[in-house]
C-alpha cells in the first residue's frame, strides 16, 4: 500500500488515503512442494482403488456368480454322476455344468481383456492432458519471466496460475519442481527435465510387445528435435495405470498378474483332469487299452481358450471308469471329484481372489492416508498464504473502532478549545 498524494488546504495539507501498489503472494515453497508430492500418491492410490473396485466387480468373488462357485459345481458333479455312471442323464449334467465354468472362465477373461483395453485409452488421454498442462506451464514460465521485475502484480498472478497447473501435472505423471532464475520453474519427471523456463519436452505413448513379456506401455519423453527418451513418472495416474496394464493384467508379466494366475487355474483344471480321463473308459468301450479320451481340448490351456474336447460330445463316450468293460465303476469320476479336497490350484484361487481383495483395500487405506494428509498440508500452506475473512472482518472493525474514537478525541479537543476562547472573551 502507499500513500496518495495529500490535498493542500489553507490550514496545511490533509492526508487522501492510501492505494494498492503492489500485490504479493507469501507462497512457502515446502508446502507447495509437500502437496504436489502428497496429489501424486493420493491420486496413485485413488486409481489404484478403481482399479481393483472393477477387477472385484469381473470376478464376482465370492458369490454364486463367481468362478469359484461354478468350478465347485463342476467338481461336485462327478460326486454325482460317480453314485450313477449309467446315467446318461447324469453324465449330460456334467457336460453343462462344465460348460458353465467354461463360459465363465471366457466371461472373466474377455472382461479383463476389456479393461485392460480402457486403462490404455486413459493413459493416452492423461498424456495428452500432461501435454497441454506443460505446455501452458512453459507459456506462463515465460511470462513470469518477462514481467518479474516489472511493478504490479503481473507476474504474481501468473506465478498462481502456475502453481495450480502444476499440481494438475503432478496428480498425472508425479512432478518435481526446482526453482529457476527471475521466477520461473524447471520441471523434471523422476529426474529428467521435461520443462526448461519456456522450453519443454512433450509425452508420447511407447507400446512394445514381446513373445516374453507380452504388450506393455511406457511413457516417452520427446525433445523439440523429435529425440525421444523413456521417462518413469514416480507416481500418479500414468504409473499406476501402466502397473496394471503392464503386471496386473499382463498375462506374461512376472509379478503379481491376476491375468496369469486365471490362466494358470484354467490349465491346472485343463491338465489334472484330462490326465484322469486319459486312462478312463467309456460306457461302450468294453477292450483295453484305454481309448485316451480327453475332458477339455488340450489347447485350450488359457481362460480365454478353455473348451469342452469333441471326444466326450457324446455323454456315454466321458471316460468315468476305470476299467474296460464295467459301466458301473467310477473310479475316474471319484478321483477327480477328490481334486478340491487334494490339489492345490483350487486352493491357489482362494488365496489370489484373498490377495486381490486385500491389496484393494492398501489401495483403499492409502487414498484415505493421502487425504487426511492433503487437508493439513492445505490448511498449513492457507495459514501462510490465505486469506482469513474473520480475521480481516475482525480487522475492519477494529479500524472502524479507531477511527470513532480518534473522531471523539478531535471533537473534545475543539469543545475544550473553544471553552478555552469563549472564556477569553
Amino acid at each position: 500500500m502507499i500513500e496518495t498524494s495529500p490535498q493542500q488546504i489553507l490550514a496545511g495539507f490533509i492526508g487522501t488515503g492510501v492505494l494498492v501498489d503492489n500485490i504479493r503472494s507469501y507462497r512457502e515453497e515446502f508446502f507447495d512442494r509437500e502437496i504436489r508430492k502428497n496429489m501424486y500418491q493420493q491420486t496413485g492410490f485413488e486409481t489404484d482403488e478403481t482399479i481393483f473396485q472393477r477387477i472385484e466387480s469381473i470376478l464376482s468373488e465370492p458369490s454364486e456368480l463367481g468362478l469359484n462357485e461354478s468350478v465347485t459345481k463342476f467338481f461336485n458333479a462327478f460326486e454325482e454322476v460317480s453314485q450313477n455312471p449309467e446315467d446318461v442323464a447324469n453324465r449330460q449334467y456334467l457336460l453343462d455344468t462344465a460348460q458353465t465354468m467354461v463360459d465363465q472362465f471366457h466371461t472373466i477373461s474377455s472382461r479383463l481383456t476389456d479393461l485392460k483395453g480402457e486403462l490404455k485409452s486413459k493413459f493416452v488421454q492423461d498424456i495428452d492432458s500432461a501435454n497441454k498442462l506443460i505446455a501452458e506451464i512453459a507459456g506462463l514460465n515465460q511470462k513470469v519471466y518477462s514481467s518479474y521485475s516489472l511493478p504490479g502484480g503481473d507476474a504474481q498472478t501468473y506465478i498462481d496460475q502456475r502453481e495450480l497447473k502444476l499440481e494438475e501435472l503432478s496428480k498425472i505423471a508425479g512432478i518435481t519442481v526446482t526453482q529457476s532464475d527471475y521466477g520461473s520453474v524447471n520441471v523434471f519427471i523422476n529426474g529428467k527435465n521435461i520443462i526448461n523456463q519456456d522450453t519443454y519436452y512433450n509425452l508420447r505413448l511407447n507400446e512394445q510387445t514381446s513373445p516374453l513379456t507380452g504388450t506393455t506401455i511406457q511413457v516417452e519423453a520427446v525433445d523439440p528435435n523429435g529425440n525421444a527418451q523413456f521417462v518413469f513418472p514416480p507416481g500418479g495416474e500414468l504409473a499406476s495405470i501402466a502397473k496394471h496394464f503392464n503386471t496386473t493384467l499382463n498375462e506374461l508379466s512376472s509379478g503379481f498378474s491376476i491375468m496369469r494366475n486365471l490362466n494358470d487355474y484354467a490349465d491346472a483344471i485343463v491338465s489334472n483332469v484330462n490326465l484322469e480321463m486319459n486312462s478312463g473308459y467309456g460306457l461302450d468301450d468294453t477292450t483295453p487299452p484305454p481309448p485316451g479320451r480327453d475332458f477339455f481340448e488340450p489347447a485350450g490351456l488359457t481362460a480365454a481358450s478353455i473348451n469342452i474336447s469333441n471326444d466326450v460330445a457324446n455323454p456315454r463316450d466321458i471316460p468315468l471308469s476305470s476299467a474296460p468293460g464295467e459301466p458301473g465303476n467310477s473310479n475316474i469320476a471319484l478321483n477327480i471329484a477328490s481334486m478340491t479336497d487334494t490339489q492345490t490350484f483350487i486352493k491357489d484361487y482362494i488365496r489370489l481372489i484373498g490377495k486381490i481383495g486385500q491389496m484393494g483395500k492398501d489401495a483403499s487405506n492409502g487414498k484415505s492416508t493421502t487425504k487426511l494428509v492433503a487437508d493439513q498440508l492445505s490448511n498449513q500452506r492457507e495459514s501462510v498464504i490465505g486469506v482469513n475473512l474473520d480475521e480481516e472482518a475482525v480487522n475492519l472493525i477494529k479500524f472502524q473502532k479507531a477511527f470513532e474514537a480518534s473522531s471523539r478525541v478531535v471533537n473534545l479537543a475543539n469543545e475544550i478549545l473553544g471553552t478555552i476562547v469563549n472564556l477569553g472573551r
